[in-house]
């Protein structure tokens, strides 16, 4: 339950951090807001084929993009699996570097979705693996791996995308489809 609370309190405080970055952004000249982007380095990023484990992994279709941005992403892969109450899942593999000048946490910086026939999945909590990993700080210049669950709908394809959070327009960093069969 203290996880739980934790979790709860710490998704509290990002969104009350990005109302403050939104009202300070208000407040600030347009140019400085071209002036951090333009500062941000440019990464390639693709996703990598998943590797052979104990349990069937669906293959990655490897797609590459170019974009501005202070942290990397790579998505490694994916397994199958159950959440808590025996739903089925599929847990995405994640690796990420800080390129920023601040600490943080994958959870702040990024926003990953996965998705089934278009339509958003829910996130799934299983006992496998380190459920707040993704809340760890990393400082800059660090890389670190988190992986994240999602409840399945259905055995389709699932369309996996990260995006940077701090970004004013939607800006993915990176993409992969997993097969579910």
């Amino acid at each position: 339950m203290k996880k739980q609370t934790k979790k709860i309190l710490g998704i509290a405080m990002v969104a009350m951090a990005l109302c403050g970055m939104l009202v300070l952004a208000a407040c600030s000249s347009s140019d400085e807001g071209a002036d951090a982007a333009d500062s941000a380095s440019t990464e390639t990023q693709e996703a990598a084929e998943p590797e052979e484990a104990a349990e069937p992994e669906p293959a990655a279709e490897p797609e590459e993009e170019t974009v501005e941005s202070n942290y990397a992403v790579t998505i490694d892969g994916s397994s199958l699996g159950e959440d808590y109450e025996g739903n089925p899942c599929i847990i995405v593999d994640y690796t990420w570097t800080n390129n920023s000048e601040e600490k943080t946490s994958a959870a702040a910086a990024l926003y990953s979705k996965a998705y089934q026939n278009g339509v958003e999945l829910e996130r799934g909590i299983v006992s496998d693996i380190d459920n707040d990993s993704e809340w760890n700080d990393v400082k800059p210049g660090a890389t670190t791996s988190y992986q994240v669950a999602y409840l399945l709908d259905d055995t389709s394809e699932v369309e996996v995308e990260v995006e940077d959070s701090w970004q004013w327009e939607e800006t993915i960093i990176a993409t992969a489809t997993f097969s579910v069969e």
